[in-house]
């Protein structure tokens, strides 16, 4: 080998180098994918373009809403824990998907704690309790007396099997021995139509699809399922304060990613959400929805993943629910 050829065999590392480092860039320097795990156009769609647009400002790129529906958010996660973790596909996860789906299916194609890296959760929001207006009860006491008169005799629509409109009622049977019935829907709007025609006699409705209604006294709010009075709603009692002690239900959003993201890409992901969630705008729009921003941070994020985990296994055994 020639002194000349062996020189630049050896150079053509250091010469490659540079190139590679440019190529790669500073993150983020294509656009980012976040895949939705339901159909375009419903609330989670929304909430992600409310959240995402400033996120876009921040970060100089923007966010691809990819819709997944499917199994429950299942097949949405799956696609998720399976890419590459280069901060390019994002998921929006939910307590639902990833804190009940893991109980409520006999098999999921993701692990929510092995498979993912917590960001941040995004916005929290309770369910509430409504009843028709028919219904001779004003507050919770009032209500559960009723039920107990009424043993099965009074009818709870749900936006299906394991979700937490249905898991709501059950977690209330089992703190005060009530027997109330389950009729699951296909989705809540079904069920919220019978609830106005009677057909079913409550839900535990979400509050952001509730208040409307609420508002127009098609429904009588009996008690959200925080733990304190919620601030888009603070008329409504608690079930805490109306004497179910620590019953509380918070639904939360949050953005993760695939296992194995660097951690500097999940800072500065972290860091451009609760950038965004401060902007007034993004704050009102979300607080208009009945959702409270959380920004919460990516430890904060999986120990409240764990103990939903944990709650909700509990509550979906007893309740015998399944998915399958």
């Amino acid at each position: 080998m020639t002194l000349s050829r062996r020189s630049t065999l050896l150079a053509a590392p250091a010469l490659l180098a540079p190139l590679a480092a440019r190529a790669q860039g500073p993150y983020p320097d294509r656009p980012i994918r976040f895949i939705i795990p339901f159909a375009a156009g419903g609330g989670t769609s929304v909430i992600a373009r409310i959240v995402t647009e400033p996120m876009a400002a921040d970060l100089g790129k923007s966010f691809v809403i990819d819709n997944r529906p499917g199994a429950g958010g299942n097949v949405a996660a799956e696609v998720v824990a399976k890419s590459p973790p280069d901060g390019y596909t994002l998921f929006y996860g939910s307590l639902g998907i990833l804190a009940i789906n893991p109980s409520l299916y006999r098999s999921v194609p993701f692990d929510p704690i092995r498979d993912f890296t917590p960001i941040s959760r995004m916005t929290t929001a309770p369910n509430v309790l409504v009843v028709h207006p028919d219904v001779p009860a004003t507050n919770l006491q009032e209500f559960l007396a009723l039920a107990r008169a009424r043993p099965g005799g009074i009818n709870y629509g749900s936006g299906g099997s394991g979700t937490t409109t249905h898991l709501s009622g059950e977690m209330l049977k089992a703190m005060t021995g009530v027997e109330i019935t389950h009729v699951p829907y296909r989705g809540d709007g079904p069920a919220v139509v019978d609830l106005l025609a009677n057909r079913v006699q409550c839900m535990f409705g979400n509050l952001n699809g509730m208040a409307a209604l609420i508002r127009q006294n098609q429904v009588r709010p009996i008690a959200i399922t925080s733990l304190g009075r919620w601030p888009a709603a603070p008329d409504i009692p608690t079930f805490d304060e109306q004497g179910v002690k620590g019953y509380e239900i918070s639904g939360w959003s949050g953005i993760v990613a695939p296992a194995g993201t660097p951690p500097a890409i999940i800072a500065r992901l972290r860091d451009s959400m609760v950038a965004a969630l401060k902007v007034p705008a993004t704050r009102a729009r979300l607080e208009e929805l009945g959702l409270e921003p959380i920004g919460d941070t990516p430890e904060e994020f999986a120990a409240v993943l764990r103990q939903d985990l944990a709650k909700w296994r509990e509550v979906v055994r007893a309740s015998g629910a399944t998915a399958d």
